[in-house]
């Protein structure tokens, strides 16, 4: 018990008959003999109060006195690696009552402000696990510090995909991995599927995965055996109607405006299953001729909304550019990289130095890099 709580539970009745002198001796554990009449004791009282705030106030480093329920106040602290304490980027620190996340940074670290109240902090990185799973704090702090600890065993990765998305898994996916794991001794562990639950687009992902999800492969039976999910679109994605103003997310009509609908109900699926990440494609692109000027603009037009707009950092959800390998700056599959007679499946050799962009990428999100670097995976 500090002598604050001593000092207050253990009060003299009013009225007691008491000497003026007070004496402070044997205080180590036993009643003080304060005995004076109780108006003379205010003063004293108040002085005791005032050193036992002092006394009885405790904490890590950096903490301040409990702040009120509505003072607010800020937190902040580093993430390192336990085995090397280098700084581990794209830990997402969440905060107990509704208070939004941040993310720390290519140093480690991070802040937050305006918080109020007892607020527990969480931080999370699939594939690592943390010395502390959840720390409490009430008052600012500055070293609310994290180690954390990469969790052995496999990373099951699932990659769904048509035709394309065969072509570049063909171009040495599964031997990129096996080389990548030998050299790094991770257990990181690619597998890919067919996937047509219907024409590949927007509309179908929302139909199988949001609005109807029943048959294989749901989202909810997936993310059950894998922890990275990757999906894509066939270049058919890219012929693109105009929009009519009416927006429909139970429309199959291929316009960016129900495509946008799409998307964010997605996404708002997606979040729902924290624990895994997924990396969506930018689309594959139709070859010149087989799709209109305007068709290709407004492609153009949807991907850069998908890049700008609904990718957000932060999340479990991140791209894979695609788009901008097949089109390198511009609106089609570029010629070379055609099959032949203007097929638009991307041909041999483009899938050949494709894949291991493609592999890069996942492994930035694996290893909590998915919010830096090049998305078109890219050294």
């Amino acid at each position: 018990m500090c002598l604050r709580e001593a000092y207050l539970s253990e009060w003299p009745e009013a009225g007691a008959d008491m000497p003026e002198t007070p004496s402070l001796s044997g205080m180590n554990g036993h009643q003080p003999e304060l005995r004076a009449y109780r108006p003379r004791c205010l003063a004293l009282g108040a002085l005791l109060c005032l050193i036992v705030l002092t006394a009885c106030g405790s904490g890590a480093e950096g903490a301040s006195t409990r702040a009120t329920p509505t003072e607010s106040y800020a937190l902040s602290g580093c993430v390192t690696r336990a085995a090397d304490q280098a700084p581990l980027q794209g830990v997402v620190i969440q905060f107990s009552a509704a208070f939004s996340s941040v993310v720390t940074g290519s140093d480690g670290k991070w802040s937050k402000e305006g918080l109020s109240g007892t607020v527990t902090v969480t931080p999370i990185l699939p594939g690592w696990s943390f010395d502390h799973p959840g720390l409490q704090a009430f008052a600012a702090a500055s070293q609310l510090d994290f180690q954390a600890t990469a969790i052995a065993g496999d990373v099951q990765i699932m990659f769904l995909h048509h035709s394309t998305g065969g072509n570049v898994w063909g171009g040495g996916v599964p031997e990129w991995f096996d080389t990548f794991n030998a050299a790094h001794g991770t257990h990181y562990l690619a597998y890919e599927k067919w996937f047509d639950p219907g024409s590949n687009n927007p509309y179908d992902y929302w139909d199988h995965w949001v609005h109807n999800p029943t048959g294989p492969d749901t989202l909810a039976s997936l993310v059950g055996s894998y922890k990275v999910i990757i999906w894509k679109h066939c270049f058919s994605v890219c012929n693109l109607g105009a929009d009519t103003g009416s927006p429909d997310v139970t429309s199959s009509s291929q316009t960016a405006e129900n495509y946008k609908l799409q998307y964010l109900a997605l996404r708002e699926q997606m979040h729902a299953y924290p624990n895994t990440q997924f990396i969506v494609w930018t689309g594959a692109v139709q070859a010149a001729g087989n799709m209109s000027a305007d068709e290709a603009q407004r492609a153009k037009g949807f991907f850069d909304w998908v890049k700008g707009t609904w990718d957000r950092a932060g999340d479990n959800i991140f791209l894979w550019d695609f788009y901008s390998l097949e089109t390198e700056g511009g609106l089609n599959l570029k010629a070379e990289y055609a099959s032949p007679g203007g097929d638009s499946h991307p041909n041999a050799a483009f899938c050949a130095a494709a894949a291991p962009y493609f592999c890069n990428r996942i492994v930035a999100v694996i290893e909590g890099r998915g919010d830096t670097g090049r998305i078109d995976g890219k050294p």
